[in-house]
């Protein structure tokens, strides 16, 4: 999956000598947490977020009065509060990757741009959760099931002909990357099959141990 599949691309940017009070009342006003900010050509030269309006912003127990605040936020500009040190991907970034830099730099989005430097969308944590919760399955109604396997070449494969021979249709698959103990795979999986008992049973007895089941559906879980 690439970040051109999660982003979003009504993108609402700043520029640098826009007043504070405008950039924090629009986002607000339109519910957003990050705002890029771009030069006269529409290229990515900053960053706000909604952590820098709030330490830009006056305390609750200043003694100044509504008009002198709004006064002095109109004099304050975006070049004066926005983080300098930018992170970028491109809509071809991998979301493993894109979610690797949000991480290890403690950001909630990235702007993604063109091959000319301009902003064509930005990524959120959000829709990185939005992603992960596709992979998972999301909410089509099947069973989710934990299965430990051999981690050995063909028990992946043995597993789905299982799975094929009880005419089960495979929604996801994930197997996570962990150290494992006793050489076992666990993994998740989730599926549509006529008798989940039979299948759950010949998986137990021809390829590994479920350790869990849920009956999924778009109005909740259930374990079985």
């Amino acid at each position: 999956m690439y970040v051109k599949n999660w982003m979003k691309t009504d993108v609402v940017t700043a520029s640098k000598d826009d007043s504070f009070y405008k950039v924090a009342k629009s986002m607000q006003d339109m519910k957003i947490r990050h705002m890029p900010v771009v030069d006269e050509n529409g290229k990515v030269i900053g960053m706000i977020s909604d952590r820098d309006v709030r330490l830009a912003s006056p305390s609750a127990a200043t003694s100044l009065s509504r008009g002198e605040i709004g006064y002095l936020l109109e004099k304050i500009t975006v070049a004066e509060i926005m983080n300098h040190q930018l992170f970028t991907v491109k809509s071809d970034t991998t979301i493993e990757y894109a979610s690797k830099i949000m991480k290890e730099n403690k950001i909630g989005a990235l702007p993604v741009i063109g091959e000319d430097g301009k902003i064509i969308g930005i990524i959120s944590t959000i829709d990185i959760l939005e992603a992960f919760y596709d992979v998972m399955g999301g909410s089509a109604k099947s069973n989710r099931l934990t299965v430990q396997i051999d981690d050995a070449i063909g028990s992946m494969a043995k597993l789905t002909k299982i799975i094929s021979d009880h005419v089960g249709f495979i929604i996801s698959i994930v197997t996570p990357y962990y150290e494992r103990e006793n050489m076992k795979r666990e993994i998740v999986i989730r599926i549509q099959t006529p008798d989940i008992a039979a299948t759950i049973k010949d998986i137990e007895e021809n390829c590994g141990e479920v350790t869990a089941n849920f009956e999924c559906n778009p109005e909740g879980w259930e374990k079985k």
